[in-house]
Order: C-alpha cells, then structure tokens, then sequence
C-alpha cells in the first residue's frame, strides 16, 4: 500500500502548480481576455473581489503555504485520506454554488439570451421599473420577460447612477427583474449562455473550498508527533489563516455592497456563506490552542485574533472603504500597488522552488538515474 501512497504524494507540488495557475493566472487572464470589450472585465473586479481579486493578491499565498505544511506530514494514508474527504466535500458544495440563484455576471457569455415565462404579479413589479434603467416594453410580451446580458449589465449601471432618484416601488421591481434575469434557472439548458470564465469560477470556488477544509483537518487532526518541525508547522498554518482572513471582508463587501446593488440584499453573511464563516472561528480556535500547547506563544495567539477582529470589523463596518480600495470606486492602479508583495513572494517562492530542483537534479545524476 506505502508504494501507492509515496507517488500519489510526489503528484502535490504539480497539483499545487495546477491549482496556482487555474486561480491566480486562469481565472482572472479569462476575466480579462473573454470581457475586454468596453472595460467589461474591470466592472466585473469591482463587483466580485472577493473571488478574482481575492485570487490574484492572496490566494496564491496561502496555495504556497498549504503545500509546505503538507510536505511536513509524516503519516502519509492518513493525510491521502483527509484529501480525498476534503475532495468530495468541496465536490458536494462546488455543485451547490454553482446551480444555485443570484449568478454572477461574468458567468454569461456576452450573447447571452434567455426568454422565460413569469407569473403576471411579477411581470406587474418588473414594470415599474423606470424606463431610464430598464425599457420594459422591449424585455416584456406578455407574461415574457426577454433578457439580454446586455440589458442586465446596463441596468446595474444605470441604476447605480439613479438609486437615489426612484422611490421604493421601482427600486423593488428593478430588483424583481435582476432576481429573476440572474437566477440559475434562467439559464440553465440554454445553449452557448454560459461563459469560458464560468468553468474557472467554479474551478476556482472548488480549490478554495477545498483549501479551506483541508487547512482544518492539518490543524484540527495532527498531533506533533505526526508531523516533522512542528513549530515551523504551525508558523506555516497561521500564515495560511491570516492570509486566508483577507477574504473576510471583500465577502461582506460583496454582500453588503454588490449584492445590495443588485438584488436588493442587506445580509453581511449569505445563507451559504454560514459555511465559511463559521469555519473561521473553528479554524482560529484550534489554531490558538494548538499554539498555546505547543510553546504559549501568546504573542502568535494575539496576532491570530486580532487579524480576525480588525478584518470582520473592516469587512462589517467600514464597506466603503473597501469600495475605494477594492470596490467599484477602485482602479487598476491601487490593484497594482497590492499585488507588487504578492509577485515578490511568488517570485522567491518559485527561486527557491527551482534552486531545490536544481540540487536533487544533481543528487539524481550523482545516483545514476
């Protein structure tokens, strides 16, 4: 069995490399080179940060990290197991984000055209909706409603513009019409609807879900002495936490922003985020403790919870601020300025990566393989 387990093993750092480049490089170049019409693909930064941006500044750090922690486990099935559980997980929710409602823009390709039947106290809501925003006279017959992409991005963009010019009856049916444009049922069985970044945005949400779970069972299932450098262990570990807890609050951006925008939302946390959001504080709990068994280093314990505090307040609280910086007030200038630490550390990373290449190259030539 040990033979299995020893080449499924060596497959991590290609895995790692796969992953690194599906979230970091593919996801946002697709964004990119499939929306680079009329700045489509700067819009759909500004809405979704805490997926592309989110990937490009962070994610790859706590990929870098995960695969070093990985590497220091001794127990081998028991680690190949926890993947596999991890796997099938992140499988089951992948498939419940990805077919569930309130799909993302970036999702649909730019012919995307859908025409579905409504209920007529639906198509009545839809109508009041300013013809500024929305000419209902095209998008209507009967009790069809006719949806272009087209329509829906210029329709965020509008009412963005006019929110605080149209009363409470309009705001309700311009929502009413973006709850039903953007609902996974529209769409679905539709051909040539959806887009190539879709497939990366589900790829995406897998790995860091996976991740996420993975990085809970190292903590929560290894004692030291199933582990190599213990110490260096959990320095690793906390790096992934504090780099992961950057996520926190461009979620509650999304939800408190993009989300308000578009379907009329004012939840800080989403039904399926009570996921992710509750595997924070179980996350920081068995960290904490692990560090305070290991060697009381209650300096590391402070550094952990009080990331977590300061970023759940930013992400709850000070939203705007996050606008300017991340948000639809943000430009690819500041993106640039946070994403430069970043490809400093990708950079040493893959020095470093190939310099170790470079010496079992020559141990291999020494042994004669």
């Amino acid at each position: 069995m040990k033979k299995f387990f020893i080449p499924f093993l060596n497959l991590g750092q290609p895995l790692m490399t796969i992953s690194f480049i599906i979230t970091v490089i593919c996801l946002p170049l697709s964004i990119g080179l499939e929306f680079r019409y009329n700045s489509q693909w700067l819009l759909y930064f500004q809405l979704y940060p805490h997926l592309i941006l989110f990937s490009l500044l962070a994610f790859g750090v706590v990929l870098i990290s995960l695969n070093q922690a990985i590497y220091l486990v001794i127990e081998q099935k028991k680690l190949i197991q926890n993947i596999l559980l991890s796997v099938l997980i992140s499988i089951f929710l992948t498939y419940i984000e990805s077919t569930s409602d309130n799909i993302l823009l970036l999702e649909l390709n730019n012919q995307a055209q859908s025409t579905i039947n409504l209920p007529q106290e639906t198509i009545v809501k839809i109508q009041r909706v300013p013809e500024i925003i929305v000419d209902v006279n095209e998008v209507i017959r009967e009790n069809n409603l006719i949806i272009n992409k087209s329509t829906i991005e210029e329709a965020i963009i509008k009412f963005r513009q006019q929110k605080d010019n149209i009363n409470q009856e309009q705001r309700q049916g311009y929502y009413t019409f973006m709850k039903n444009s953007l609902s996974y049922s529209t769409w679905q069985g539709k051909k040539n609807a959806f887009s190539i970044s879709r497939i990366f945005e589900i790829l995406s949400f897998f790995l860091m879900t996976n991740v996420s779970i993975l990085s809970l069972i190292l903590l929560s299932k290894y004692s030291k002495w199933e582990v190599k450098y213990f110490d260096k262990y959990l320095d690793i570990l906390t790096i992934v936490s504090v780099v992961f807890m950057t996520w926190i609050p461009l979620r509650c951006y999304y939800n408190l922003n993009t989300a308000n925008l578009i379907f009329g939302t004012n939840n800080a946390i989403g039904h399926f985020d009570a996921f992710a959001f509750l595997m924070y504080p179980i996350y920081i709990t068995f960290l904490c403790w692990e560090i305070y068994q290991n060697n009381q280093d209650f300096k590391k314990i402070g550094l952990v919870i009080v990331s977590f505090m300061i970023l759940t307040i930013i992400g709850r609280f000070f939203s705007q601020g996050i606008n300017y910086l991340f948000g639809l007030n943000s430009n690819l200038t500041i993106w640039i300025v946070f994403f430069v630490p970043s490809l400093v550390y990708y950079f040493y990373q893959w020095l470093k990566t190939t310099s170790h290449l470079g010496r079992l190259a020559k141990i291999w030539r020494y042994k004669g393989f």
